[in-house]
């Protein structure tokens, strides 16, 4: 049996609320709509709001010409955007919020062959089974 080892990389949390996102690679929405990836239901929040994108090692939150502005740190967040990091305070319309990082395990894959025993086959079954360790 072969056995890998799971490997740690730090994502961020952004919470607003109750509610939060870990923010992983690509781009997040933020925003109403029902199509966003993290939907803040409240009337200040346009429907496509913000977004964060990954770039490179960055994350990037950008306004998404939403009528009552992004925030970072109590300034004003343009298309341009700007990085964020742990701690940072957001703001959303009214809704505020922060930036924390999240700690996660890549989920363990192991390789396991199973011959054929027995049955003097020499035919080998080679599966992957992923176990995420924070469960």
């Amino acid at each position: 049996m072969k056995i890998g080892n799971g490997e740690t990389k730090t994502y961020l949390k952004l919470r607003v609320g109750t509610q939060f996102i870990i923010l992983r690679q690509g781009e997040s929405i933020i925003g109403r709509s029902q199509y966003s990836t993290f939907i803040i239901d409240h009337p200040s929040v346009s429907r496509v709001h913000a977004s964060v994108t990954k770039e490179g090692e960055v994350f990037v939150l950008r306004d998404l010409e939403s009528h009552n502005g992004t925030f970072l740190r109590n300034r004003r967040v343009g298309a341009k955007g700007a990085a964020i990091r742990p701690g940072d305070t957001v703001r959303f319309g009214d809704m505020e919020g922060t930036i924390e990082a999240a700690d996660m395990q890549r989920p363990e894959r192991r390789t396991v062959e199973i011959g054929a025993g027995s049955s003097g086959r020499e035919d080998t079954v080679t599966m992957v089974v992923e176990k995420n360790r924070n469960r």
